[in-house]
């Protein structure tokens, strides 16, 4: 284990149980959505969607049917 994960659980054993309870429950979710995540780019198709999706955005840019993202909007 490396020393900040090492740092990060010394810090949760000093929660509170339900504290310490919700932060395995998102580590552990944060874990099984990256798996998801290297599952669906491994597939063969993906490369091909992806690049298929990026063509279509750059096409709608250049026809500018496309709107500038205003971060201070979030």
């Amino acid at each position: 284990m490396n020393q900040l994960l090492q740092d990060a659980f010394n810090r949760a054993i000093t929660l509170p149980p339900k504290a310490q309870d919700r932060f395995a429950g998102f580590l552990l979710a944060e874990l099984d959505a990256g798996q998801q995540w290297d599952q669906l780019f491994d597939r063969p198709k993906s490369d091909e969607l992806l690049s298929n999706l990026a063509n279509e955005t750059l096409a709608d840019n250049g026809a500018g049917s496309t709107t500038p993202l205003d971060p201070t909007d979030f």
